[in-house]
């Protein structure tokens, strides 16, 4: 299986299956990082078997997570407008986060949930790049930061540049001696 991925990120919602589907398949799979791969694109394309940077311009990382939202209360306030929530006596906790926030000022619990959150992703692909991530080397690499391929190939994001057509002849070596292995009496 070849998944040629081009993307800047996106939301957690999804991620976590996608990214554990690819880390235990059937087959082989390989990813063509297409230019960028970024956040949410790294952790799906973090458990396959050999991740192909496309070329020297390719950019791939920010292994990390952030939340945001917008508080437009002083926008409305100017404006004669106010929202009313109200909860269900039963969901205390529904929101709580984002409620201490506008009740009290505070991010402790939006801070606990973005920090589960980079957590998970951070295990993730230690766990799915296992030796070839160089992170003790350089912190970055799982503080957010993000890399060309040369120097994402020397800190172990990436296994190596070529094009897309590589990364198919990779796929289907890797397929052919997966298959040999299968049918192998010498397990």
């Amino acid at each position: 299986i070849v998944f040629d991925v081009f993307t800047p990120g996106g939301s957690v919602a999804g991620v976590e299956v996608l990214g554990n589907a690819i880390a235990n398949p059937s087959k082989p799979v390989v990813v063509h990082a297409n230019d960028l791969v970024a956040s949410a694109g790294y952790w799906i394309s973090a458990g396959a078997d050999r991740i192909i940077g496309s070329g020297n311009n390719m950019q791939i990382g920010s292994i990390g997570a952030y939340i945001s939202f917008l508080d437009d209360t002083e926008y409305l306030a100017n404006n004669g407008i106010k929202i009313v929530d109200v909860y269900a006596s039963q969901s205390s906790e529904k929101n709580a986060d984002i409620r201490q926030y506008f009740d009290e000022g505070k991010l402790d619990k939006l801070q606990k949930r973005v920090d589960k959150y980079a957590a998970n992703f951070i295990n993730h692909v230690k766990a799915s790049r296992g030796d070839r991530l160089k992170w003790k080397d350089n912190a970055e690499v799982l503080q957010g930061g993000m890399f060309f391929s040369n120097d994402a190939l020397k800190v172990g994001l990436i296994d190596e540049v070529g094009t897309l057509d590589r990364a198919i002849e990779v796929a289907f070596k890797l397929g052919k001696k997966k298959k040999r292995e299968k049918n192998s009496v010498m397990k």
